[in-house]
């Protein structure tokens, strides 16, 4: 079997370039990463309604995994401690 070839007549291929690729918006939002760019991404889109439940699921779930860091790094220590503590 051959591959399928996908056909997109001028007018289709038209709206997907919109923008020129030297612009400075889509540049800037190229260089934000993680939380800001969805924020700012869902500010400007009609997603608004799911952004804001998204972001807070994101930043409670950041949260959650600084605990669990912290937790790790606090029970390493505390092993060290009382190593230490038996063998004197």
């Amino acid at each position: 079997m051959g591959a399928r070839r996908v056909t997109m007549d001028y007018d289709q291929a038209d709206g997907l370039y919109d923008f020129p690729a030297d612009d400075p918006t889509k540049k800037t939002l190229r260089c934000l990463k993680g939380v800001k760019r969805l924020h700012i991404i869902g500010q400007t889109n009609p997603v608004n309604k799911q952004t804001a439940p998204t972001l807070n699921y994101i930043q409670s779930w950041n949260k959650l995994q600084a605990e669990i860091r912290n937790r790790r790094a606090f029970m390493v220590t505390e092993g060290r401690n009382r190593k230490t503590k038996q063998e004197n």
